[in-house]
């Protein structure tokens, strides 16, 4: 099964994260199929949008730390590398993006979101990061 997957119609791609059961973490693979699929979306002229959305309850979890467990520092920095080239090739696409969010995006999967032009979001979704924990304070407009 791979974790992102595609589809087009009418003009519009598709790019589902697909790693329900591991609550769409971004791992390696992951990675590499955002920023190869990017890739190949920046040169086709028959896309006029681009739909980033995900299978299951969570949008994106953050990093998958359980596939952090087994890495040295350098590997960890080389998918750290990998997440930011993912990002920019998001970020770069010619055409708009629109993170479709149904549920919490977590680290990672707020960077995902943030790299879109739009973020379209239901009730249900939440946007978390790692500087709230560390203490930092984030308070809502007009409160």
């Amino acid at each position: 099964m791979s974790a992102v997957l595609y589809s087009a119609a009418d003009g519009v791609a598709t790019l589902t994260l697909n790693r329900p059961e591991s609550r769409n973490a971004l791992n390696l693979e992951m990675c590499d199929l955002l920023f190869g699929f990017c890739q190949d979306l920046s040169s086709n002229p028959g896309v006029t949008l681009v739909l980033v959305r995900a299978n299951g309850p969570v949008f994106c979890a953050g990093a998958d730390l359980k596939e952090r467990q087994g890495m040295n520092e350098a590997q960890v920095r080389e998918r750290r590398m990998k997440g930011f080239a993912a990002y920019g090739a998001l970020e770069s696409l010619p055409m708009p993006s629109v993170a479709v969010l149904q549920g919490p995006a977590v680290g990672s999967g707020c960077e995902i979101a943030a790299a879109c032009d739009f973020i379209a979001a239901t009730p249900e979704a939440s946007f978390r990061g790692p500087p709230p924990a560390r203490g930092m304070r984030v308070r809502a407009w007009g409160r």
